[in-house]
């Protein structure tokens, strides 16, 4: 792998894209320097083919180092969420508690064992294996910000803002009607 794939690879993974188009039409491709001095703006250091090595696994490691992503959106409309759960192997025949704290104070708690959750992906990191599992919801909870906090047989916790957005935005009776409003 040269530097540059190297440098691209965590260009995108960081969100920064590999080109655009100009007012005239040409696609104008952005030079390793740019997305370099980019990296480095978001903290992301990129200096040379060993640095931008170490971010990129830094980068794609960091979702398998946390047993919930940030946050979650989901449709109002949809089917209840699969979470996405990374846990240690070791944590396969254990009890685990999950709590939902809806935004008008309504608690929902439920209990499993990872072993007992489908495995979709597998990745051995720190010389420990993780596995990516699919938690189901039993339901989904109204429109609003939620919280979903799971709980270890350890005591140790994990949360994730669990938002679930109405599956169309209000619109106002005067829009559907003409005039319609200004």
């Amino acid at each position: 792998m040269t530097g540059v794939s190297t440098l691209d690879r965590l260009a995108r993974l960081a969100g920064i894209e590999e080109g655009w188009w100009d007012f005239f039409g040409h696609w104008r491709v952005v030079p390793a320097e740019t997305k370099q001095v980019f990296l480095a703006a978001m903290g992301l250091p990129a200096g040379d083919e060993a640095q931008a090595r170490a971010t990129l696994f830094a980068l794609e490691a960091r979702p398998w180092r946390r047993w919930l992503e940030p946050v979650l959106v989901v449709e109002e409309r949809s089917a209840p969420p699969a979470i996405q759960l990374t846990l240690p192997a070791e944590f396969d025949p254990q009890p685990f508690r999950w709590r939902i704290d809806e935004e008008l104070g309504i608690v929902h708690e439920g209990s499993f064992r990872p072993a007992e959750l489908g495995v979709y992906e597998e990745r051995i990191l720190d010389g420990a294996l993780l596995r990516r599992r699919a938690l189901l919801l039993p339901a989904l909870p109204p429109a609003g910000y939620h919280r979903l906090t799971v709980v270890g047989p350890d005591g140790r916790t994990a949360s994730q803002d669990l938002i679930v957005a109405p599956s169309r935005a209000y619109r106002p009776p005067g829009l559907d009607h003409p005039p319609g409003l200004w």
